[in-house]
């Protein structure tokens, strides 16, 4: 998974669709 620059904390969703936080 990719890194997304400012999202830092944020919960994102990941390449397979899953909810992720960092």
């Amino acid at each position: 998974m990719e890194a997304v620059p400012g999202t830092t904390g944020a919960i994102l969703a990941d390449w397979e669709g899953e909810a992720v936080e960092q």
